[in-house]
């Protein structure tokens, strides 16, 4: 089922993407931490924030999302400064020629430990 939706990138996977079969959270997870950017193929048809986007974050690493869904999951990544959201197959052979550093990637994604949302949470509370 997951190899028919990256069809549409099969000039592009099979050259540059590395793809594995699916593997266990630990060994997934390891996979993800030597990465250089986490990619997080998307249905431009429908808006929504994929559970595989939290673990990610949590990876520490720059999010591709890739086509983009011009809606919540684009302006989580592109507004909290977690990755780059490439829209169109010209926009990802410019950054895999090019590619772009994010910055603030550790910063960003230390706002989303549990301990400082916990600590927004608290804030909203005793307002």
């Amino acid at each position: 089922e997951q190899m028919k939706r990256l069809a549409p990138y099969e000039k592009i996977r099979n050259n540059i993407v590395f793809t594995t079969p699916r593997l266990s959270k630990k060994e997934a997870l390891e996979c993800n931490l030597n990465a250089d950017y986490l990619i997080n193929f998307t249905d431009p048809n429908l808006s929504a924030i994929y559970a595989k986007t939290y673990d990610y974050i949590a990876c520490k690493k720059p999010i591709l999302v890739i086509p983009g869904d011009i809606k919540q999951l684009d302006r989580l990544i592109t507004e909290n400064g977690l990755g780059f959201v490439l829209l169109n197959e010209t926009e990802i052979r410019n950054f895999i020629q090019q590619p772009k550093e994010v910055l603030n990637v550790k910063e960003m994604n230390d706002f989303f430990t549990r301990k400082h949302q916990a600590g927004e949470l608290v804030k909203i509370l005793l307002v």
